[in-house]
């Protein structure tokens, strides 16, 4: 995952379906909303901790092994309202929902599916212990945006949605795309 740094402006990034390994190059899309890496080779949540303004993640059907990958998303990610994180090797703990939705008690939706007030009552003291742990040993950044002096756009650069899907593209060439607000580029082995 790389020269997504180029696109300060995107919201939705759709990488589903690529055969990503690890979570790298997203530090700059400080105004990303929306991230989808399902099916992927994921083994572990980390790089994440510019994305403050994520409310929507998936990693679903990735190889990520503990639930303590889940941190990064307590401490830096606090508007995340939807997680998938369905097959994944640690949700073939039966657990696994309510110990997700002790970390995350603010999520309306986990796996597709609404967040009903029964779900959170379950393991409640033994997860706010282990929150709270979590959140004495996490570490916290602060990232300042510098604005850039642009000349006036040209057409590439005034495209706020692109899909370039079921391509087989191997290399794509986005710089020019300032503006671009959601992104699809998922099935491109």
């Amino acid at each position: 995952m790389e020269n997504f740094s180029l696109l300060p402006s995107l919201r939705v990034l759709v990488l589903s379906c690529n055969s990503i390994r690890k979570i790298e190059g997203l530090e700059d899309n400080l105004l990303l909303e929306r991230l989808e890496l399902g099916y992927n080779q994921i083994a572990k949540i980390e790089n994440m901790e510019t994305l403050e303004n994520l409310k929507v993640f998936e990693i679903n059907n990735n190889y990520v092994q503990s639930m303590n990958d889940l941190r990064h998303l307590v401490v830096h990610n606090t508007r995340l309202e939807e997680l998938a994180v369905r097959n994944n090797p640690f949700t073939s703990n039966k657990n696994y929902k309510a110990k997700v939705l002790n970390f995350l008690p603010k999520l309306k939706r986990l796996d597709n599916k609404p967040v009903l007030a029964e779900d959170l009552a379950v393991n409640r003291e033994e997860e706010k212990i282990t929150k709270e742990v979590m959140l004495a040993n996490a570490k916290f950044s602060s990232n300042s945006m510098q604005a850039d002096t642009q000349l006036p756009p040209s057409k590439e650069e005034l495209i706020e949605e692109l899909t370039l899907a079921h391509m087989k593209l191997t290399v794509i060439e986005l710089s020019a795309l300032r503006s671009l607000k959601k992104l699809n580029i998922s099935n491109n082995k």
